[in-house]
C-alpha cells in the first residue's frame, strides 16, 4: 500500500515583508538602489487605515484612507504559496497463516489455532517543493536571491514567517514477525485464549516478544464475564529514528522562534502492560457491558519539551543560568546572537527522547437496546457509551482532569468523562442516526497563566474588581462540550451506498481555553457545522 500526502499552504516571506514595510516592496523594485515608494517600489501599510471594511461582515471601516491602501501587487509579492509538504508512506507486506481446528479436544470442544509469519517493509519519503526545502532554501533571504546575503545561514529557519522548512528524507526498514494463537474451550462455558507475537525490527527499533491471555466465562445465557492481560510494543518510527531535523516556529518568550526537532537513532521502543476485566449482559435486545482497564506505558516515545528546556536554562529569569546549568546543555539546546538572553534566542533545539512512564486506569460502559416495536415500519434502537478516567499519572504526577499544557509535553489533555448517546431508525435500505457527544470539564493547571488582573488599570474602559477577577480566571476551567451529529445512509442499486453526515448540527464553538487558538485543539473542533457527502461503490 502507498499513501501520498500533498499539502499546499501560503505564508508570508519574511524579508520581503520587511522590504515592503520600508517602501521597497514589489517585483519591479530595485531593492538595493531604489527610492521607497517610487520607481516601481511599493509600500505595505500594516495599519487598519489600509483596510476598507470587515472581510466577514462587510462593515465599513470609518478610519479607512484610500491614499494609503495596499495594492494586490505588493501583497501577492510577499504572500507566497509554500507547497509545504509532499510525502509518501509505503508499506509492502507478506503473510503466511495456517489456521483451523486441531484433533485435540477439551471438555468444551476442539482446540482452534492460528500460526503464521509476516514480513513488512516500511518506507517513508519526504520531498518538499523547492521553496519549502531546507536543503535548497534554508536561509531567510533565499526567495529573494538578488538581495541574498548568504547561501549558508545558521540557524536555517527558511524564508517564511510561520511555516518552517522541511528536510528531504528517504528511509526504509524490514520487519519480521511470527505469531501463534490458541483457543482452548476448557468447558462449555469457560474459554481460554493464549497468544504470542514476536517482532524483529533489526537495528531500527529492536525486537520483542509479547504474550496475551484472555478468559471468558459464560455464567448464564444472558451474562458473561471476561478478563485479559497482555504486553505490547511500539518501535520508534522512521522519522523518530532519523538524525534529520525538522524546523518549525513557536512562541518563545513573546516572539516566534525556530524550533528544531531532531530524530534520535538511540531511541528505545515504547512498551506497555495492560489488563482488563468486565461483564456483559445480553438479553431481549438489550446489550450492556462494563469493563475496567489498566495500562502502564514505559519509555514513552516523544521529544524534549520546549517549556522544560527553557525553564531549565533560564530558571525563571531572562539570562542563561550558567551557574546552575551546564554550558554544554545550553549550547546543545540554544542558538543565540550575542549574550545568552531570552531576547537573543534565534533557535531552540529539541531531541527525540524516551519521555518516561504513563499509568492510567478507568472504566468503559456500553449499552445498546433494540426497541421491540416499529414506527412507520422502521426498526428503532437507542444506546450509548461512556468512559471515566479514574487515574492518569505521568512520571508519577496525577494528570487526570487537567489540560496538561494542552499536549506540549508527554501528557495530553485528559477530561475524566467522555460519553455518547444515539438513537437510530432503520427502514429497508434507509438508516437515520442522531448522536450526542459529550466531553466533560477539565482544568488548566498552569498556575503562571492565571495572574491577577487589576481593576481599572489593564483594560479600557475601566473594569470593576469583580470583572477583573472574572478575567483573571477565565479559561481556568475548560467548559463541557456537547455536540449533536446527524447521519443519513441509504443502500442504492449496484452495491452503492450514499451517506450524508452533518457534524455539529447546532454550529457550536469549542469552549474557550487560554491558548493561542483560544480553544484546545486536542479536544475541540473550530470548524463549526460541516456537511459531508460520501458515495461508496463495492466491486
Amino acid at each position: 500500500s502507498q499513501y501520498d500526502n500533498k499539502r499546499d499552504e501560503y505564508d508570508t516571506v519574511a524579508n520581503r515583508l520587511q522590504l515592503a514595510m520600508r517602501g521597497l516592496g514589489g517585483p519591479n523594485c530595485d531593492y538595493a538602489n531604489g527610492t521607497p515608494g517610487a520607481d516601481g517600489c511599493l509600500y505595505f501599510n500594516p495599519f487598519s487605515n489600509a483596510v476598507s471594511s470587515n472581510f466577514l461582515t462587510g462593515q465599513a471601516n470609518p478610519g479607512y484612507n484610500p491614499a494609503v491602501a495596499n495594492s494586490n501587487e505588493v501583497i501577492g509579492w510577499f504572500y507566497q504559496r509554500a507547497d509545504q509538504a509532499r510525502a509518501s508512506d509505503r508499506l509492502f507486506e507478506g503473510n503466511l497463516v495456517f489456521n483451523g481446528e486441531s484433533e485435540l479436544e477439551l471438555p468444551g470442544g476442539a482446540i482452534a489455532y492460528a500460526v503464521g509469519a509476516q514480513w513488512r517493509r516500511e518506507g517513508l519519503i519526504s520531498n518538499p517543493a523547492a521553496q519549502s526545502s531546507r536543503q535548497i532554501n534554508g536561509c531567510t533571504d533565499s526567495l529573494t536571491p538578488d538581495i541574498q546575503t548568504s547561501s549558508l545561514c545558521t540557524p536555517q529557519l527558511g524564508p517564511f514567517v510561520f511555516l518552517g522548512q522541511i528536510n528531504e528524507f528517504d528511509d526504509s526498514r524490514n520487519i519480521y514477525a511470527a505469531f501463534a494463537e490458541f483457543e482452548l474451550p476448557l468447558t462449555e462455558t469457560l474459554d481460554l485464549t493464549i497468544a504470542g507475537r514476536y517482532e524483529d525490527y533489526g537495528d531500527r527499533g529492536g525486537d520483542t516478544a509479547n504474550p496475551k491471555v484472555s478468559l471468558r466465562w459464560q455464567a448464564h445465557d444472558a451474562l458473561a464475564f471476561r478478563a485479559s492481560y497482555s504486553t505490547t510494543f511500539r518501535a520508534p518510527s522512521l522519522t523518530q529514528l532519523s538524525p534529520n531535523t525538522g524546523i518549525g516556529l513557536r512562541n518563545v518568550f513573546g516572539s516566534f522562534r525556530g524550533i528544531a526537532t531532531t530524530g534520535n537513532p538511540n531511541l528505545k521502543p515504547e512498551t506497555a502492560d495492560t489488563y482488563s476485566f468486565g461483564a456483559i449482559f445480553n438479553s431481549d435486545g438489550l446489550k450492556v457491558s462494563l469493563d475496567y482497564y489498566n495500562y502502564k506505558m514505559e519509555e514513552v516515545l516523544g521529544s524534549e519539551v520546549l517549556e522544560t528546556v527553557l525553564s531549565n536554562i533560564f530558571q525563571g529569569g531572562t539570562t542563561c543560568s550558567t551557574a546552575v546549568v551546564d554550558q554544554a546543555y545550553i549550547d546543545s539546546h540554544l542558538d543565540y546572537a550575542g549574550d545568552c538572553t531570552t531576547a537573543n534566542i534565534t533557535q531552540v533545539n529539541l531531541l527525540g527522547i524516551n519521555q518516561g512512564v504513563i499509568e492510567t486506569d478507568g472504566y468503559d460502559f456500553l449499552a445498546d437496546y433494540r426497541i421491540p416495536i416499529t414506527v412507520w415500519d422502521a426498526d428503532l434502537a437507542i444506546g450509548g457509551s461512556a468512559s471515566y478516567v479514574n487515574s492518569y499519572t505521568v512520571n508519577g504526577v496525577e494528570a487526570a482532569g487537567f489540560a496538561n499544557s494542552f499536549g506540549t509535553g508527554i501528557a495530553v489533555p485528559m477530561p475524566r468523562v467522555k460519553a455518547e448517546l444515539y438513537a437510530e431508525a432503520n427502514r429497508g435500505a434507509h438508516n437515520l442516526r442522531v448522536s450526542l457527544r459529550h466531553i466533560g470539564t477539565y482544568d488548566d493547571n498552569r498556575a503562571s497563566v492565571f495572574t491577577a488582573t487589576n481593576a481599572n488599570t489593564q483594560t479600557s474602559p475601566a473594569i470593576t474588581a469583580a470583572q477583573a477577577a472574572a478575567l483573571t480566571y477565565m479559561g481556568r476551567e475548560i467548559k463541557a462540550q456537547n455536540q449533536v451529529d446527524l447521519t443519513y445512509r441509504v443502500q442504492l442499486p449496484s452495491d452503492t451506498t450514499l451517506a450524508i453526515a452533518v457534524q455539529n448540527v447546532f454550529d457550536k464553538a469549542p469552549p474557550f481555553a487560554r491558548t493561542e487558538l483560544s480553544y484546545d485543539p486536542l479536544t475541540g473542533n473550530p470548524l463549526g457545522r460541516t456537511i459531508q457527502i460520501n458515495v461508496k461503490k463495492a466491486f
